[in-house]
């Protein structure tokens, strides 16, 4: 297969990118892509091992940059086309001196006779990527981040096959605007886009990614390249920018990234609930412990669980933790800490763990533990409920957390009147227990029903034990 792409570079005079699986020197398949000059010698290699089919996760990259911009794109927001469906395999729009040279005589004298050469960089990132292909479309825009100077370049290059879920004509913005609404949206939210250039590719590779660049094949509708797009752009930030060990620690790279991901996704479509991230359909789809915990390096997670652990559980457990346990405006404040302490340097989990409860000012051991180092369940109940005989009597209500986790109870009382109020029994109420009775004030109300985690914000595995009538 190598021999073959290369003599296809070669007799086409084209830099090309390929794909082969190949056995490595431990045994375990990869999936091994291979860029061709057009002289017929290789490039670059990366692999990855395909952890699905073969239980094993580990990534070997090399690969390219950035590429040249033009002033004039930067300066519009609307996807403008830089070379269009028409342009692509027109002899007569290539740049001046962009020659292909001679391909007689030895390498040297082969480099000797090409005409322009591109050169590309990139600062401040771990890896690179890069792609070339005659077949490309190109379209771009530009946007504004704010704190950071001058503006970044969103560019997307597909082939015409890739029409029209790609093209910036369409109605949901095409590849380039996903670009530009997910790297403002990430930006807002918790750090500033470092770069001036992103990037994405439709190619062979499912999804990659790389600082600032993305590749992804998605092209059968709008919301399927949304979410590729907006995923593989959002490794910038995790683990590319905020650079964490993956091998060792997945969650702190994809799981994160899936987090994010969440609430780009409902920012994009309000009246949907994405995927992952949801800690009710993570209650409904996982009612018994998983086989292993969180906190387990990827290459011993068991098949068919990487995702659900790394990715899908570890959203799940941040979602909660900021919409349930600690509260929008104290998690936002120390994940962007986070982000802000830990930008181009190399955080372990107990770097994390330690500035979420230092800006919070939260113990979290607790939630530490149990979702990222336990296999635990969550399975939350009102059990009795004792009615006061007077108007100054106090209402008895016992509650019962069983599956391993506890979580604080969040309870909606309804009364008889019609009228109903929100409580809560913090965490702490449980640390010795996992039964708990409280007394509550009714002011001489009668209690009609009791409904536990009545906002669906907590992954109960069963919901029947949640409701007192």
């Amino acid at each position: 297969t190598l021999a073959y792409l290369c003599e296809l570079a070669r007799r086409h005079r084209v830099t090309l990118q390929g794909a082969r699986t190949v056995i490595g020197p431990d045994g375990r398949g990869r999936n091994r892509a291979t860029i061709c000059s057009p002289d017929g010698s290789v490039i670059c290699e990366y692999d990855k091992i395909h952890p699905f089919s073969f239980g094993r996760e580990s990534e070997f990259f090399s690969g390219g940059a950035e590429v040249k911009t033009y002033r004039w794109q930067w300066e519009s927001a609307e996807t403008v086309v830089v070379r269009s469906v028409e342009e692509v395999g027109n002899e007569k729009e290539k740049p001046a001196g962009d020659q292909r040279g001679t391909q007689e005589g030895t390498a040297a004298e082969r480099r000797a006779t090409q005409g322009k050469t591109w050169r590309f960089s990139a600062k401040n990132v771990r890896t690179f990527a890069w792609a070339s292909s005659a077949a490309f479309i190109w379209d771009a825009c530009g946007s504004s981040i704010p704190g950071q100077p001058g503006r970044t370049l969103c560019q997307s290059f597909y082939p015409r096959e890739a029409l029209p879920a790609w093209s910036g004509a369409t109605k949901e913005g095409g590849s380039t605007q996903m670009l530009r609404q997910s790297i403002e949206h990430y930006s807002k939210m918790w750090y500033a886009y470092p770069y001036s250039w992103s990037v994405n590719v439709n190619g062979i590779v499912g999804g990659m990614e790389y600082p600032g660049f993305a590749m992804c094949s998605g092209r059968e509708n709008a919301k399927g390249l949304w979410g590729v797009t907006t995923h593989e752009i959002g490794h910038t930030w995790f683990p590319m920018v905020i650079s964490t060990n993956e091998r060792l620690h997945a969650w702190m790279d994809e799981g994160f990234n899936t987090f994010i991901n969440y609430y780009a996704g409902k920012e994009r479509y309000p009246n949907e609930e994405p995927y992952r991230g949801s800690a009710a359909r993570f209650g409904k789809n996982q009612r018994r412990p998983l086989p292993q915990a969180v906190e387990t390096p990827a290459d011993q997670i068991a098949d068919g669980y990487l995702g659900v652990l790394e990715y899908e559980k570890t959203a799940v457990g941040l979602v909660m933790l900021r919409e349930v346990i600690l509260g929008e405006e104290r998690f936002d404040a120390a994940f962007r800490e986070y982000c802000k302490r830990w930008a181009f340097k190399h955080p372990y989990p107990g770097d994390f763990f330690r500035t979420m409860e230092d800006v919070s000012g939260m113990d979290l051991g607790w939630f530490w533990r149990g979702w990222f180092y336990s296999t635990g369940v969550l399975d939350q109940s009102v059990t009795t409920v004792m009615q006061p005989e007077g108007k100054e009597g106090l209402a008895h209500l016992t509650f019962v957390q069983k599956g391993g986790l506890v979580m604080p109870v969040v309870y909606k009382l309804t009364y008889e009147d019609g009228s109903m109020e929100e409580r809560r029994v913090p965490v702490e109420g449980f640390f010795w227990s996992d039964t708990r009775t409280v007394a509550i004030p009714t002011g001489g109300k009668k209690i009609k029903s009791v409904e536990v985690d009545p906002n669906n914000g907590l992954p109960d595995v069963e919901r029947r034990n949640n409701v007192w009538k």
